[in-house]
């Protein structure tokens, strides 16, 4: 009998020493598995970065300055000079255009003409189809107005009605005036549908952004196409101007055309906008908007696309296994997760057992802080569908997979449309290109701010080491301090800011509105000064705000925000030099011995203390007659060595 209890000991022993190993090989495999994690993200990092690099032209740039050079930045003649972006009535405007832009629009010469004087030689009827020599005109110049209704949208006291007789509104619409005009009502109105059949169009739906915030300008409107010649256009433009095409109902005028330049392979859409509020103020604003053709003629290109379809499927393995992991989250019963049995005790007073999730061996989660076979640290977040959305990584996962999905949605209808449009335009039809070049530009929008996602995710592999730990935990441990702060921080700044939009925005541009004025007292804080302007508006007001608002905010709320965090950083510090491992870092440690003393020789291996630790606890748990309760406390005692940052 006591033979047959000793073998039954041994069995016991070599089945718990046995499990005790498994635990080790499986943390082994787990830091394994997010070092080929962290290198396989690290990898899809550069994929991404060269397909969403090669995604834009580097010529882009070069090609908005060509237009600017030509049409944006030089001044008309008469008067102060104005450039484009300087008009401030339609007379400027028709001026503008009559010497700058359709001089410069339809040259007839090889260098333009300077204060009317042509420069160069003349060029030949195919040279003058070109913009800058370079840059093919695709299709007609229009000229497209929108105007408002007398009447429809603003009220006339009736104090002033024997005075005034009519009013023009805002543009809305509602206001939209859609009849006819001109002398012979030759100027007739045109929905974004008609316009779009008329023109050679990859899509439809074009609309125009004012400059300020929330105004769009329909697709439709009064238009005004111009022939591909110098001398009719100027005569349309001496037209439009005898019959007062722009007038107290108009409020916007956009121009629009489409430029090909084949040695760098970029289709342009050009849209100025001069935009006539109720006022009478003019604001110009213009977009230059280069859109690779997204062809395929090049071995890089072929490479590209390939970059992308290798991207599509490692995003769809990233969104399986997100799937996978919020179903297992969901498959983790409420017994087994620690935390939940930790609050059900805490809740009823009772001691509750709880199932490790390696060996399946229950115990009391408040009393032990690993399991006493395996050694399976008890974590201090849930294992069940609670952890999932306790992860602050998830919901950064799940954005990041849905500004992925769209990105590639927008870059594969892209390539869909341009690689099967017929570019062949007509000289007498309008080259409607401003909707595909959009939704380019919400493509490439899109794109950078999930650059900014895919980088930021890289700390969710680098937080787990033990040396970037404490910048990690900064924010987190700072968040309530963080809300508090943010909160007042807001608070004060609102209302500085309704402060210097009602005493100075009525003349200062910088605090013109609500969201200007933000944006101008953010650039205070980093030292954007303009105190000048407010001075000459309010005296009285602009020293007592000013002073208030660099005291207030950027010296006393901007110094405790650093302080917030400087405290939060050294309390992040203090706690990892006095805290252990969680179960990932300490099977990170755990790797590293293993490689040490399996490749790097054995010599090495047992010379260390830690392993020589080690070895030592390994053959005081396999003396016989040991009691089961001491040898967990040796199990514990070699978890506590693997934990111990210092490893004392």
């Amino acid at each position: 009998n006591r033979d047959l209890a000793a073998e039954e000991a041994r069995e016991r022993e070599k089945e718990r020493q046995s499990m005790l190993q498994q635990m080790q090989a499986r943390k082994i495999r787990n830091a394994q598995r997010f070092i080929a994690e962290t290198t396989t993200y690290t990898l899809f990092v550069a994929l991404f970065c060269v397909v969403t690099y090669f995604f834009q032209s580097p010529w882009s740039y070069y090609m908005n300055s060509v237009v600017s050079d030509t049409l944006i930045t030089p001044k008309i003649s008469q008067g102060f000079g104005r450039s484009f972006l300087e008009l401030s009535t339609p007379a400027e405007f028709y001026q503008w255009t009559e010497e700058i832009f359709l001089p410069a629009y339809f040259s007839e010469t090889l260098y333009g003409s300077s204060l009317g004087v042509p420069q160069g030689r003349l060029l030949d009827s195919w040279e003058r189809q070109y913009l800058r020599w370079d840059n093919f005109r695709m299709g007609l110049l229009r000229f497209r107005q929108l105007r408002v209704e007398p009447l429809s949208g603003c009220i006339i006291p009736d104090t002033f009605r024997q005075l005034i007789g009519t009013c023009y509104p805002t543009y809305a619409d509602g206001t939209i005036d859609t009849a006819p005009y001109g002398s012979s009502l030759q100027f007739v109105y045109k929905s974004a549908g008609q316009l779009c059949s008329e023109a050679v169009a990859p899509m439809c739906g074009d609309v125009a952004t004012g400059y300020r915030l929330g105004t769009q300008y329909g697709g439709g409107g009064h238009v005004w196409d111009f022939s591909s010649n110098l001398t009719v256009a100027l005569a349309d433009l001496a037209m439009l101007r005898n019959e007062s095409w722009i007038d107290s109902a108009t409020r916007v005028v956009i121009i629009d055309f489409t430029v090909f330049n084949p040695n760098v392979g970029l289709l342009t859409s050009v849209t100025l906008l001069v935009e006539q509020y109720p006022t009478g103020a003019l604001i110009t604003t213009y977009s230059v908007k280069p859109v690779p053709l997204l062809s395929l003629e090049t071995g890089l290109q072929y490479l590209i696309v390939f970059g992308e379809a290798l991207l599509l499927v490692w995003i769809a393995f990233y969104l399986f296994s997100e799937i996978a992991q919020f179903v297992g989250y969901f498959r983790v019963k409420l017994d087994s997760c620690p935390e939940c049995v930790k609050k059900l005790a805490a809740q009823d007073g009772e001691v509750h057992l709880v199932s490790c999730v390696e060996c399946s061996r229950a115990f009391v989660p408040t009393q032990h802080l690993a399991c006493p076979t395996c050694q399976r640290e008890v974590e201090d977040t849930h294992l069940c569908w609670r952890g999932y959305f306790q992860d602050p990584w998830n919901p950064v996962d799940i954005l990041n997979h849905a500004f992925f999905i769209t990105t590639f949605a927008f870059r594969f209808g892209l390539r869909y449309l341009l690689g099967n449009f017929n570019y062949s335009v007509s000289t007498s039809k309008f080259f409607l290109f401003a909707p595909v070049s959009r939704q380019y530009e919400v493509c490439v929008f899109l794109n950078a701010v999930n650059t900014l996602l895919v980088f930021l995710k890289l700390f969710k592999y680098l937080s787990q080491f033990r040396a970037l730990r404490p910048l990690a935990r900064t924010m987190g441990d700072a968040k309530v301090e963080l809300l508090y702060f943010v909160l007042i921080y807001f608070i004060v700044l609102n209302g500085f800011v309704m402060s210097f939009n009602m005493a100075f925005g009525d003349d200062v541009e910088a605090c013109k509105d609500w969201v200007t004025t933000t944006l101008t007292l953010f650039q205070c804080l980093f030292g954007v000064f303009a105190y000048g302007p407010l001075r000459q508006s309010n005296r009285a007001l602009a020293p007592v705000l000013f002073l208030s608002f660099c005291l207030l905010m950027c010296f006393i709320l901007s110094s405790m925000f650093i302080a917030i965090l400087n405290g939060s950083y050294e309390e992040a510090l203090e706690q990892e030099r006095h805290e252990r491992d969680n179960y990932l870092s300490s099977a990170l440690k755990l790797l590293l011995r293993h490689i040490r003393v399996r490749y790097l020789g054995f010599c090495l291996g047992s010379n260390d203390n830690v392993t020589k630790v080690h070895l030592l606890l390994q053959l005081f748990e396999h003396l016989d007659g040991l009691e089961e309760a001491k040898k967990d406390e040796i199990r514990a005692l070699r978890r506590e060595i693997d934990h111990d940052a210092d490893n004392a």
